[in-house]
């Protein structure tokens, strides 16, 4: 936990806040009963640990994932993951990304899958997620191009006919904003 407590530090922790840090560190880091919940792997090189990948829920999910800054790139983690792979008899493997480790898990061939709630079938779900939206266009604008995809995508016309103009409008809203500050 030394090796994860570190790497987060380095590498995750600037894209959190205080709140966020503390919470990570009582949660997974010093929490006994979440460490003895997981099945972790990890690499060693000269008897010193530089990476670990560690699953719950029978293998369906990847808690945690760190390579030693050091030993980025050279198929540490990779292996690690090939592992966690062979070792799951999950139909599906999940994972909460921070945004740090976004790139490294769609290069694993991970999905992501937040957009998805733009299709719910609750109406009051995708406006919820169409007004949040706002902060991800503003400060993130590498996927200011994938959520104007999503947005366009939806299909307001399966929920009912009452709620059609409201998604609309909000669809409208989050088009105009993605144009007004990618200008």
């Amino acid at each position: 936990m030394e090796l994860v407590l570190r790497v987060f530090m380095k590498y995750e922790a600037p894209d959190y806040s205080d709140e966020g840090v503390d919470t990570f560190k009582k949660t997974a880091v010093y929490n006994e009963d979440y460490i003895e919940s997981i099945k972790m792997y990890g690499v060693y090189k000269n008897d010193k640990i530089v990476g670990v990948i560690a699953t719950r829920n029978s293998g369906s999910h990847i808690a945690l994932f760190f390579v030693d800054g050091q030993h980025h790139r050279k198929g540490i983690g990779k292996k690690l993951f090939q592992t966690v792979l062979d070792q799951s008899t999950a139909d599906e493997l999940t994972v909460n990304s921070s945004p740090y480790a976004q790139e490294v898990y769609r290069h694993l061939g991970f999905e992501d899958t937040a957009l998805y709630i733009l299709n719910d079938e609750k109406p009051t779900a995708v406006r919820q997620a169409l007004a949040a939206l706002s902060d991800v266009v503003r400060y993130k604008p590498d996927l200011r191009e994938t959520v104007k995809k999503a947005v366009s995508d939806i299909n307001y016309l399966r929920h009912k006919e009452t709620m059609h103009s409201l998604i609309a409008k909000d669809i409208g809203e989050v088009l105009s904003l993605i144009k007004e500050v990618g200008e």
